[in-house]
């Protein structure tokens, strides 16, 4: 059985801030572990690789012509 992550642990890895991995989790649910509104989030393997293949930091500028 695959064993959960943290969103710190997430942060690390991809090297970026913990509220940025809570936000895409917020977003994309992932599920937390209780209820309210400081339960943590957990992710799986899957979970991890849809994060790291998300678009890029930053808004989605047009390309130029």
């Amino acid at each position: 059985m695959e064993k959960p992550k943290s969103v710190e642990y997430v942060a690390a890895l991809e090297k970026c801030s913990p509220r940025a991995v809570q936000k895409w989790a917020a977003q994309n649910g992932i599920e937390k572990i209780g209820s309210g509104r400081n339960a943590p989030y957990v992710f799986y393997d899957e979970d991890i690789k849809r994060f790291h293949d998300r678009e890029g930091p930053g808004r989605p500028w047009p390309e130029k012509k």
